[in-house]
């Protein structure tokens, strides 16, 4: 049982089985999964949604998920309740919505 994943991206790799020229396999057993995208804090793509995907023993299933281009920025400085720049704090900020989203680490 194998799930085919095709996207437009040409380079990545995912939790579940690396990217290679857009497509991905992953051998799983029968049953029901949600497939998505994990993207690397960097990356010029945002992930759009998952997809539902169930496969019975022996089908492969193809679906496809879109992804968005990270051509904006938001950008802002993490500050306390004081209004004091914060520093030397392991932080992750995410922006998210129905188009994806991002992850910086700081």
């Amino acid at each position: 049982m194998q799930i085919k994943q095709e996207s437009n991206l040409s380079r990545g790799q995912g939790l579940g089985g690396p990217v290679s020229s857009g497509r991905y396999e992953i051998s799983v057993p029968a049953g029901t999964y949600d497939v998505g995208l994990g993207m690397m804090p960097g990356s010029e793509y945002s992930s759009g949604d998952s997809v539902n995907v169930t496969v019975a023993d022996g089908q492969t299933a193809d679906h496809d998920i879109s992804v968005f281009g990270n051509d904006m920025t938001v950008s802002g400085e993490i500050r306390d309740e004081d209004g004091n720049e914060v520093k030397g704090v392991f932080m992750e900020v995410f922006a998210t919505n129905d188009n994806g989203g991002g992850k910086v680490l700081s």
